[in-house]
């Protein structure tokens, strides 16, 4: 803009289309970090003291929730694992912070689609496959396209399948997704039919008297 050292950029138009979830996917061997502390009640610049540790250690966060007194985090990958100089020194610095939890194997299972909030009436009926099932975290995008819930691992795949089930096939056929798979079946025929490699109808076997 004026008198700004930057270039102005136009914002990014948001997905006009309608509200429709494109799928459910899982990522396994995470761990979830968590960091309670009182002093995070209306301090300025406290969450830059929790992220701080995880550059000087070049530590990648994935999934980010807050609350007045924490913030849990999911991790994919720690250079050198648990046990190295990395963690160390992470856990080192943090526990300064506060009072640090770790919980792992975790799995991050995420829907993902278009406008995923207002599809929450749908996402709702989805919801009961979290019946039996400990909720350790949920993260949302900002930008509206995926919601993401961290689980103990071994229910993960139950967890995406039952999703996918519920979710995925209320939605589909637009630009987003592309044809159908009755579409892509009915264009198929269509072709070979055009082609003489099938014929218009379906042969009957056996023969109808």
């Amino acid at each position: 803009g004026e008198g700004s050292p930057f270039p102005a950029r136009r914002a990014p138009q948001p997905d006009q289309g309608p509200t429709a979830f494109c799928g459910v996917v899982s990522q396994s061997g995470c761990m979830l970090l968590t960091l309670t502390t009182l002093e995070m009640w209306g301090a300025s610049g406290f969450l830059f003291k929790c992220f701080e540790p995880f550059h000087a250690h070049s530590i990648s966060i994935d999934h980010v929730a807050t609350s007045q007194s924490g913030v849990s985090v999911t991790l994919s990958y720690v250079p050198g694992g648990v046990s190295g100089d990395a963690f160390q020194g992470l856990m080192e610095s943090l526990e300064k912070l506060g009072d640090v939890e770790i919980i792992q194997p975790v799995s991050c299972v995420t829907v993902v689609g278009r406008k995923i909030r207002n599809g929450l009436p749908a996402l709702g009926q989805g919801f009961l496959a979290f019946k039996g099932v400990d909720v350790l975290m949920v993260s949302a995008s900002s930008e509206d396209v995926a919601m993401s819930f961290v689980v103990r691992e071994d229910k993960a795949q139950e967890l995406v399948e039952v999703l996918h089930k519920e979710l995925v096939p209320v939605t589909g056929g637009d630009q987003m997704f592309g044809p159908t798979y009755e579409e892509i079946k009915l264009r198929d025929k269509q072709r070979r039919i055009s082609a003489g490699l099938a014929p218009p109808n379906p042969v009957q076997w056996p023969p109808a008297h």
